[in-house]
């Protein structure tokens, strides 16, 4: 599997620099109180964007032409039935496999844009293609969390200072802030980041690698 997480990190309520980590305290007042993450607007599929996306599926533009075959080879990977369709829970997949790094409340503003109007739960590549399309086009949609804004979020749960972090700490945190990871994708990632001689996480080590970055030249701090 590819591993990457960049979208899923971006939906961490506590890597917003300076912003203090919920406690399963604060977790049960904005449960009571029916505040949860932001949810994103709803989407109207009004005749201007369905004009701009009728336009990209038949561009004759050698970059938007790469750009949908890409799209195309991606997305057939997932179609099962051979029928260039998909069902909707394969969506987040074939997005981030494209190296885009949206969060899930993201994941499910795509999905409303490409699912079929039936509600049966199928995206087809007719529709799906242009609208990743446009969104690979801007450079600034669904790109990962900077570098350093991450560092920063990592040091602030790494209170000693050693570079050093207890998987038992990683999975509380990130099963409960923002969009919670789920259990298997918490898993996932402990397999991927801890350290099979130590038992624990050696995050400057394995940051750049967790979101496929490229660390800076002068290293992690």
């Amino acid at each position: 599997m590819d591993v990457s997480f960049g979208g899923r990190l971006r939906g961490l309520t506590f890597l917003e620099t300076g912003r203090k980590l919920l406690t399963p305290e604060d977790m049960a007042k904005k449960r009571s109180s029916g505040k949860g993450a932001d949810e994103p607007e709803e989407l109207v599929r009004n005749d201007e964007q369905e004009q701009e996306l009728a336009l990209l599926a038949n561009s004759t533009d050698p970059h938007i032409i790469e750009i949908q075959r890409k799209i195309t080879s991606v997305f057939d990977l997932f179609d099962q039935s051979n029928k260039r369709a998909v069902d909707v829970r394969e969506v987040g997949s074939i997005v981030r496999a494209l190296d885009l790094y949206p969060t899930e409340a993201e994941v499910e503003e795509i999905i409303r844009n490409v699912e079929e109007s039936s509600g049966k739960g199928i995206v087809k590549l007719e529709r799906f293609m242009p609208y990743v399309t446009k969104i690979i086009l801007d450079d600034n949609l669904y790109k990962p969390i900077p570098y350093d804004r991450l560092r920063k979020a990592f040091k602030l749960i790494d209170k000693d200072r050693k570079g050093i972090l207890d998987p038992a700490k990683i999975r509380d945190i990130f099963m409960r802030e923002g969009e919670p990871f789920v259990q298997e994708e918490i898993d996932e990632m402990m397999n991927f980041c801890v350290n099979k001689q130590t038992g624990k996480i050696h995050w400057q080590e394995y940051l750049p690698k967790l979101c496929k970055y490229e660390a800076p030249a002068d290293g992690p701090e």
